[in-house]
């Protein structure tokens, strides 16, 4: 339901009361929804939900605005994404964006996938090193929320025991610690 997160993991619990301590409320995501269908459509739709939208060449820039740009593992279609989200509006743009490729007529193949890409600036080391062993200990469950058809390849690695100990091993949260690691 709203608002409830996992009362039986302790740093779950741990995290959440933290952020809200810090006065961050919810945790930022992003999506990035792959389709066939029309981008000029699509970005119209967009806008006829109150998104602000626009179709660019591929980039990997994050902006405050909805983007579609080509994507080059689905033949023939592209991809919608998403400024940084959180809470209930974000929960309501995603809802919107559905709505509009919906409206839009596009659709989706087994070459289309939909990524969610998580905030985790906030989390501490060891919040993070536990994630990714919870993650590997779960890795047939999370498979099973992918198509057979993306599931180990140049997309849509596993993570592995090494991804693990590479984590384990970090020093800190700084992007060159994760680089180096």
């Amino acid at each position: 339901g709203k608002g409830r997160f996992n009362s039986w993991c302790r740093p779950c619990v741990g995290a959440q009361q933290r952020e809200r301590r810090q006065g961050g409320g919810q945790r930022r995501f992003g999506v990035e929804i792959e389709f066939i269908g029309d981008p000029y459509a699509v970005e119209q739709e967009m806008r006829n939900r109150g998104l602000q939208c626009e179709r660019q060449n591929y980039n990997h820039r994050t902006l405050r605005i909805w983007k579609i740009v080509p994507d080059g593992s689905v033949p023939g279609g592209a991809e919608l994404v998403s400024p940084p989200l959180s809470g209930e509006d974000g929960r309501r743009q995603v809802e919107a964006a559905s709505a509009a490729l919906v409206a839009a007529g596009a659709r989706i193949n087994k070459h289309c996938g939909l990524h969610v890409h998580h905030d985790v600036r906030r989390l501490k080391l060891a919040e993070l090193q536990r994630l990714f062993a919870i993650w590997r200990n779960s890795q047939p469950a999370m498979d099973m929320l992918v198509a057979p058809s993306r599931r180990n390849s140049r997309w849509s690695m596993p993570v592995s025991e090494g991804d693990v100990m590479a984590v384990n091993g970090m020093r800190s949260m700084t992007l060159t610690d994760a680089r180096v690691s």
